[in-house]
């Protein structure tokens, strides 16, 4: 039987669920980096960008294409550990629900 009290009681625990991985979305922090540490950027848990750090020595090189394929690898390496860290979190509190 449809029970509304009960239903807003669940409607309840999603919000404060929404509201609780939104708060850990600011803290999450992961690097990506690429070229033994030569570009590393640093994304949060809303896939926005944090820091970029770049060593010096590769504008000694001259080479722009590949200080480009070094920034484009730091991203996507940050962006699929984001993912990973994401999802492993958001397995824990769903897991701490009783809902998986």
């Amino acid at each position: 039987m449809f029970d509304p009290i009960k239903l807003m009681g669940m409607l309840k625990k999603a919000n404060d669920l929404k509201k609780k991985i939104e708060s850990e979305l600011q803290n999450i922090n992961v690097e990506g980096s690429a070229g033994n540490g030569m570009v590393k950027v640093t994304i949060n848990g809303k896939f926005n960008v944090e820091k970029v750090i770049i060593d010096p020595d590769i504008f000694n090189q001259g080479d722009e294409r590949f200080l480009e394929d070094l920034v484009k690898s730091s991203m996507n390496n940050a962006i699929a550990e984001i993912k990973d860290t994401l999802i492993e979190k958001i397995k824990n509190m769903f897991s701490n629900l009783n809902v998986l």
